[in-house]
């Protein structure tokens, strides 16, 4: 919330961090008529939090679930491969986040902290403990779900969490093993990472 007066980027265009920061904060003073952004209200176990509902919603509403980062990468990955492939088939259980029909596999790229991964980037939120260890543990049983009913179609899935992507040698092998052939040219030859 902006105090009256004051424009949406009037703080970006020609201030540094340091001004706009400050600036934030005259905001977040001299604004009585308007609720601040950055409030700290307790939650239900007593724990603080930084925003308000609003803002809090406002950023969770940005967490993408489809074409993140580590998505991509692998899809970068198979394509420098020579593999084609298929986004999110809506037709397969839990619409898997990379389908390659030809060869009948799917690769699911797990986000640690969604997930429940036991890396140090899944990290666990202090603040309504109870609602995201819930949320967690749905989200794995409903991984479980939709993994089990792809096999039973004859599906093979692998699945690869957010940090084992982050080395794109070892990326590059695990997804070569998987497929199990290297892909050829159209001219017989085999076709070699670039």
């Amino acid at each position: 919330m902006l105090a009256p007066g004051i424009q949406r980027g009037a703080a970006v265009e020609g201030a540094g961090w340091a001004d706009t920061r400050r600036l934030c904060e005259t905001v977040k003073v001299t604004s009585d008529s308007q609720p601040s952004r950055y409030s700290k209200r307790e939650d239900v176990a007593g724990t603080v939090d930084r925003l308000t509902p609003l803002a809090r919603s406002q950023l969770m509403s940005r967490i993408r679930s489809k074409n993140t980062k580590p998505e991509m990468a692998v899809r970068s990955a198979l394509h420098r491969l020579g593999f084609r492939f298929r986004l999110h088939r809506k037709g397969l259980p839990g619409q898997p986040d990379i389908v390659l029909p030809r060869h009948r596999k799917i690769i699911l790229v797990q986000g640690c902290f969604w997930h429940g991964h036991t890396c140090r980037f899944a990290s666990k939120p202090k603040s309504n403990e109870d609602y995201w260890e819930q949320k967690i543990r749905a989200n794995q049983a409903r991984d479980v779900r939709n993994l089990a009913a792809l096999v039973d179609l004859g599906w093979s899935v692998l699945e690869l969490w957010e940090c084992e992507i982050k080395n794109s040698q070892e990326l590059e092998l695990r997804l070569r093993k998987f497929l199990g052939e290297q892909k050829r040219s159209r001219a017989g030859r085999p076709i070699t990472g670039r």
